[in-house]
C-alpha cells in the first residue's frame, strides 16, 4: 500500500444495465483504472488530491497455443 499525489477523472458511462461511473487515476507512478463503490457517488469531473493505492491487479488475457 502506498500514497501518491494525482488527479482522478470521473466519467459516466451508459451501459446495458444503466449508467455507472468509471475513474481514471493519473499519478507520477502511472495511470490506473479505478474500481470502487465511492466512485458511484461522485459527479463527473477531474479531482486532485492524495490517493492511497492498496491493490494493483495486472490485467491480462490468457492465450492457449
Amino acid at each position: 500500500m502506498f500514497t501518491t499525489q494525482g488527479d482522478i477523472k470521473i466519467r459516466s458511462i451508459h451501459g446495458r444495465y444503466g449508467p455507472f461511473n468509471i475513474g481514471t487515476l493519473v499519478t507520477d507512478v502511472g495511470t490506473f483504472a479505478v474500481k470502487d463503490e465511492l466512485i458511484e457517488e461522485m459527479s463527473e469531473g477531474v479531482f486532485s488530491g492524495t490517493f492511497v493505492i492498496s491493490q494493483i491487479d495486472l490485467g491480462h488475457f490468457p492465450c492457449h497455443g
